[in-house]
């Protein structure tokens, strides 16, 4: 599987003199993706910081995305932290939280 640019999709199948869809045939439509250039999606990073505002939850922040989440515990109490976070999927970089 490779990732293309869906503007650039719609562009190769696009007349470009009116902006107006050109007919052509399923196996044209093909050719013409299949020399789209692949993309690499832009992965977001951050790391946990703790939030000290809750006394009786331990809570980190999502420097990425600003959203606070609660440590995942154990039936014993004790948690770690998500290697990404739940909310805006972005990469936790540095171990646990800093």
């Amino acid at each position: 599987m490779r990732l293309i640019d869906a503007d650039a999709a719609i562009d190769a199948l696009t007349e470009y003199g009116n902006g107006r869809a050109v007919h052509i045939g399923v196996e044209e439509a093909v050719r013409r993706i299949e020399q789209l250039p692949s993309v690499q999606p832009e992965r977001k990073t951050g790391r946990w910081i703790p939030d000290n505002t809750d006394y009786y939850r331990t809570r980190f922040i999502c420097s990425a995305c600003g959203e606070s989440e609660e440590v995942p515990t154990t039936g014993f109490g004790y948690g770690t932290m998500w290697d990404y976070c739940p909310n805006c999927g972005a990469k936790m970089e540095g171990g646990e939280a800093e």
